[in-house]
């Protein structure tokens, strides 16, 4: 257990182990486990008492030793200038001793996570290593309780999108609960006062013609091997995820389909995208030779080396930053629903867009589409009489 409350009266300072409490006479006090190291002293300004003439420097402990760094503090002329200079220096000493630093707390979570990696998709492991290394990081020396919870979701609250918040409240208040072995009293009152918020995600902007025009030229002069990316969201409905792991014997041309195995799979079920008449030349041309054993959309570095999980995405804002599209509205991700609203604009089925996209039924297809802006042509518009 992480946080336990007991009264006692006392009337000098205790100190047992990692329990501590301040001297306040004989009241009572409410004790808190804390397993963040009280021993830590920040950095401090050594400024000879003002004399310029002498040499300042910042200092600080590691393993009971006392270190010193001048940076550039003495190239300074004025006293107003070091004591700027020595609160850089001093703050860069900090952010390096929060990301050095793990309370036990953070130990136990990440060990418990560790042992739940086999359990989870890599993309779920690395979200949630993110979203905690985010927390503890922000939380550096400060006590883990729930005003130190609070703060944080405030701060998430001004700088981060309501979805953010929201993935961070579910995500941590599972791993605090099962990680930490927290009661839901425990966790309750960890999380007292941090209240859900609604979250209307902002659905993916499909490119327009033009738009697609404009990112294939950008895309074939300055990162070519990202159109194959491109190409099998656009056509296959395959997601970037699952395309870094596709290798070129997945690709089955005589039956003209690709193999999107349960252990790629986002909803772990094999499915068969179907490769349309239209890209069968493209792909054929593209696998052709090609061993395979190698990745279909491989690492820069070596085409038996699997992509980055960041490495398209990045490729990707790369080119939206040439053409001047914004990355918050259009993402790599794009091109799946912009496949998906061609095809049916074109008269593909209902049915066809549901088990290309692997969708678990058609209203789930319906609403995709509609939440990208599609709506049934019927030329209704057209019939409005005039007033």
């Amino acid at each position: 257990m992480i946080y336990s409350e007991l009264k006692i009266l006392i009337d000098k300072p205790l100190v047992y182990g990692n329990l501590t409490t301040a001297n306040s006479g004989d009241i009572q006090l409410v004790l808190k486990f804390n397993f963040m190291n009280k021993e830590w002293i920040p950095p401090q300004l050594y400024n000879a008492g003002g004399d310029l003439s002498k040499n300042w420097f910042v200092y600080y402990y590691l393993n009971g030793k006392r270190i010193r760094v001048y940076g550039r503090i003495n190239r300074i002329t004025t006293k107003k200038g070091r004591n700027r200079v020595a609160q850089e220096l001093i703050d860069e000493i900090i952010k390096k001793q929060k990301l050095a630093f793990k309370s036990r707390t953070q130990k136990d979570i990440e060990s418990y996570m560790n042992f739940r990696k086999g359990f989870w998709r890599p993309k779920t492991y690395q979200g949630h290593k993110s979203m905690i290394d985010t927390f503890f990081t922000w939380l550096g020396f400060d006590d883990f309780n729930n005003k130190a919870l609070k703060n944080f979701f405030l701060h998430l609250m001004q700088t981060k999108s309501p979805t953010t918040y929201k993935n961070y409240r579910t995500v941590l208040k599972q791993l605090f609960t099962e990680a930490l072995d927290l009661s839901k009293e425990d966790i309750g009152e960890l999380f007292k006062g941090i209240k859900p918020i609604k979250s209307n995600p902002t659905p993916l902007n499909p490119f327009s013609n033009s738009n697609v025009e404009r990112m294939k030229n950008a895309i074939l002069e300055h990162q070519p091997k990202l159109w194959l990316v491109c190409l099998l969201q656009y056509y296959c409905f395959i997601r970037p995820g699952e395309i870094r792991c596709l290798k070129v014997g997945d690709v089955i041309l005589e039956e003209e389909k690709i193999i999107v195995d349960a252990s790629i799979s986002k909803n772990k079920k094999t499915r068969y995208p179907v490769i349309p008449p239209v890209f069968m030349d493209e792909l054929s041309a593209i696998v052709k030779h090609r061993n395979l054993g190698e990745y279909l959309c491989p690492s820069s570095l070596n085409e038996f080396k699997k992509a980055g999980m960041n490495t398209y995405g990045e490729w990707h804002r790369g080119i939206l930053k040439k053409v001047g599209l914004p990355s918050v509205r259009y993402k790599l991700y794009s091109w799946k629903p912009t496949g998906m609203l061609h095809a049916i604009k074109n008269g593909a089925s209902m049915k066809f867009l549901k088990e290309q996209a692997g969708h678990y039924s058609i209203d789930q297809t319906d609403s995709y589409l509609r939440s990208v802006g599609w709506r049934d042509e019927d030329n209704s518009a057209k019939l409005f009489p005039k007033i």
